[in-house]
């Protein structure tokens, strides 16, 4: 099942011609159920390193997930992947605003004039 962060692909199930659909659509991904996933980053969005289908063609990359998207690795997170939800978490200090964030310069300085990092804000 295509965005449950288990890779699906299981060529030995299937029929010649169902073989044949997954060799070359493999890249691109099939809907799920298919047991032709080329990855599975925990989503059906197209963030990530998998696009919604768990093909690769048409993902955005790493570290494209927004607050609140599923995940299984923070290299897929514009923040942390927080393993106990299974979520994208905003992290402070990052560069990126994110949501729940007003601000965000990437730096570890913990106050400043520009943002403060223990809130962000």
């Amino acid at each position: 099942m295509c965005g449950n962060g288990t890779r699906e692909f299981a060529p030995e199930t299937m029929s010649p011609a169902q073989q044949f659909a997954c060799l070359v659509a493999f890249p691109f991904g099939l809907p799920s159920g298919s047991n032709c996933e080329a990855c599975d980053d925990g989503n059906t969005s197209n963030c990530g390193t998998c696009n919604a289908l768990c093909g690769i063609v048409g993902a955005q990359g790493p570290k494209s997930c927004p607050v609140g998207t599923g995940c299984v690795a923070d290299s897929d997170c514009t923040g942390s992947c927080n393993l106990a939800t299974g979520s994208c978490d905003a992290v402070c200090g990052n560069g990126v605003v994110e949501t729940g964030e007003f601000c965000d310069d990437g730096n570890a300085a913990t106050v400043e004039l520009q943002c403060d990092l223990q809130r962000c804000r």
